[in-house]
């Protein structure tokens, strides 16, 4: 009977990162964060868990919640 390690494969190995992406990346999260857009998402998902909307109905009711909170 041979015995074979439960977790042969080595973890992933991440890429160095580039000071140009760290840069949009930042400047990206603070866009979201100043927009409000995030917020928005997290209050849309509550109100589509909550009101038990259908997953069919998801994309259509996420986008009219948008167009509410302009």
């Amino acid at each position: 009977m041979s015995e074979e390690p439960e977790n042969s494969q080595s973890p992933p190995k991440q890429k160095p990162t580039n000071p140009k992406t760290e840069k949009i990346k930042k400047e990206y999260y603070a866009y979201l964060e100043r927009s409000g857009i995030s917020i928005g998402f997290q209050i849309i998902f509550n109100e589509i868990v909550g009101k038990g909307i259908k997953e069919s109905e998801v994309f259509d009711y996420t986008a009219k919640r948008l167009r509410d909170f302009k």
